[in-house]
């Protein structure tokens, strides 16, 4: 005689079976969730930093490719301010058999006794001209945005000159997405070419 038997179990999963499912996506999506915000602020970071970076070395470059063209003689570091330090210079010009001295203006064009400074303004460097009875012409020209003011009894801006030899250090400070302060100082030395 045949037996038979009915099988009273629905197609289908347990509650055992989707809490351990619905554990497991849970700890999944954490996981993904944060390599997900992980990237995000890499990518932010070398993004922010990357473009900071060229806009620092062109400003330096500025200012370096200027003062190595100087003399010790038409060269004034000032070191007074507490926060940062200005370089005040004219460089060499038109030669007529002597040396002439002056700077460019803001239009590109090299003039006679016309000096140009170096300085903060807030937290930017800038570039003043000024003419040879001493106003400032034009406005200032933005080389270097979030440079940082005096910290640990540091400045922000550092000219020191040693003979011939002016070394520049410029600290910066940024802010990113994760609200943490970040400094990181650029160092470059400069051989006055007309000592």
């Amino acid at each position: 005689m045949l037996r038979q038997t009915t099988n009273n179990r629905q197609p289908g999963f347990t509650l055992v079976e989707i809490v351990s499912a619905l554990a497991i996506t849970s700890v999944l999506m954490v996981v993904l969730g944060n390599i997900v915000i992980s990237s995000t602020r890499a990518v932010d970071t070398v993004v922010v930093g990357s473009v900071g970076d060229q806009e620092i070395k062109r400003g330096l470059n500025r200012l370096v490719n200027e003062l190595q063209t100087t003399s010790t003689s038409v060269l004034t570091i000032n070191t007074t301010n507490a926060s940062y330090d200005t370089a005040t210079f004219q460089t060499p010009g038109t030669y007529n058999g002597t040396v002439s001295w002056g700077a460019v203006d803001i239009d590109g064009v090299w003039r006679t006794n016309w000096t140009v400074r170096y300085v903060m303004s807030g937290t930017q460097l800038v570039r003043q001209v000024f003419s040879g009875s001493g106003s400032k012409v034009g406005s200032d020209e933005l080389l270097v945005r979030n440079v940082d003011s005096l910290r640990g009894g540091v400045k922000g801006l550092r000219l020191n000159r040693i003979g011939s030899v002016i070394r520049i250090t410029l600290r910066i400070s940024r802010t990113y997405r994760d609200a943490k302060d970040y400094f990181k100082e650029y160092n470059s030395s400069v051989l006055l070419k007309n000592d």
